[in-house]
């Protein structure tokens, strides 16, 4: 099983979420998705302006997606 790590930055400020972004990473186990995930969000955080975060309380929420595979 392949699966494609998501992210989801959310305002609770304003109970909206931007459209999920792809972050192109993928994971063979459920266990290093949710491991990837929240380091992936921690960089997230740690690059952004914290007035910003802090502003709009943003936060992120991630998700792991199971890859399709077509067979031909």
């Amino acid at each position: 099983m392949k699966l494609s790590l998501v992210l989801i930055i959310c305002s609770a400020v304003n109970s909206t979420c931007l459209p999920p972004m792809n972050t192109g990473l993928n994971y063979d186990t459920w266990y290093d998705c949710m491991i990837g995930g929240s380091e992936q969000s921690i960089e997230f955080l740690i690059a952004s302006d914290p007035y910003h975060i802090n502003e709009n309380e943003l936060f992120i929420k991630f998700s792991c997606i199971e890859n399709i595979e077509e067979t031909i």
